[in-house]
C-alpha cells in the first residue's frame, strides 16, 4: 500500500486528468470480470441523459471521497472531446428549395468524406470523394463557408441555411443492456470492503437523491 501511495502522489502531480488504479494480473482479471472495470469496487449510474449523469457521478464521488478507507477514487473524464455542431434552418432551406438530406449529403462528402460518385475501369471500381482539406475541417469558418447548390443552381453557403457551431462532445458512451451508465471506481485500504460498502451506501442514500429514471 505504501508503494501504491507514493506513485499515486507522484502520478497525481504529474497527470492530474489520467485515471490511475493498481493492481495484479490475475485480481485485475477477476475484478473485470465481475464489475467491468479495473477496480476493487464499481458504483454504477444508471440512466439515459449524458449531462445528468455526468452531474449525479460527480455529486456521488464527492460522497464517496468523504468515507474512511476510499482509495484510488476516479471518475472517467468523458467530457472535452471537441465536435461541430451544425442545426439546420428549416426556414432557410425552405427559401432556397432545399431540405436537410441536402445538407446532410454535402456535409457527409466534404468533412466525412463519403464517395460522391464511382469511375469503372474494366472490372475495377475506383470511389471519388470530393473533400475539405484536413486543416479545413478543423477550421469552423471554412466549415461555414461549404458551398451548396440549390434547385435553380445558385449556390449558398452553409452557414446561410445552418448554425455551424463548436462544441464539446462526449469521447465515449458506455451502455449496459442498452441502458447509458456512468461508472466511478475506487479501492479500499485500512479496513474490510463490506463495511466501506455499507457505509458508502448509507452516505449516498442520505446525500444524494436519484431523480425518477435514474439508478445505481
Amino acid at each position: 500500500e505504501s508503494i501504491e501511495e507514493a506513485m499515486q502522489k507522484e502520478l497525481s502531480a504529474a497527470l492530474p486528468t489520467a485515471v490511475v488504479s493498481y493492481t495484479q494480473p490475475i485480481q485485475m482479471r477477476i475484478e473485470e470480470l465481475i464489475s467491468g472495470v479495473r477496480a476493487t469496487l464499481a458504483l454504477k449510474i444508471y440512466g439515459d441523459d449524458l449531462g445528468e449523469l455526468d452531474r449525479l457521478s460527480g455529486r456521488i464521488k464527492n460522497v464517496l471521497a468523504g468515507v474512511p478507507g476510499v482509495a484510488d477514487l476516479a471518475l472517467e473524464a468523458n467530457i472535452g472531446k471537441p465536435q461541430i455542431r451544425i442545426k439546420v434552418d428549416r426556414d432557410a432551406l425552405a427559401r432556397y428549395g432545399l431540405n436537410a438530406d441536402d445538407v446532410l449529403t454535402v456535409v457527409k462528402n466534404g468533412i466525412g468524406g463519403e464517395p460522391v460518385t464511382t469511375l469503372l475501369d474494366g472490372v475495377k471500381r475506383f470511389d471519388i470523394a470530393v473533400r475539405l482539406d484536413d486543416a479545413d475541417k478543423a477550421s469552423l469558418p471554412a466549415i461555414q463557408r461549404i458551398p451548396i447548390r440549390t434547385p435553380s443552381g445558385a449556390l449558398v453557403h452553409l452557414s446561410q441555411v445552418a448554425e455551424v457551431s463548436d462544441a464539446e462532445g462526449y469521447s465515449f458512451i458506455r451502455r449496459e443492456q442498452l441502458q447509458r451508465y456512468a461508472v466511478i471506481q475506487m479501492d479500499v485500504r485500512g479496513r474490510d470492503i463490506d463495511g466501506f460498502v455499507k457505509d458508502a451506501n448509507a452516505a449516498i442514500a442520505q446525500q444524494v437523491k436519484l431523480p425518477t429514471g435514474y439508478y445505481s
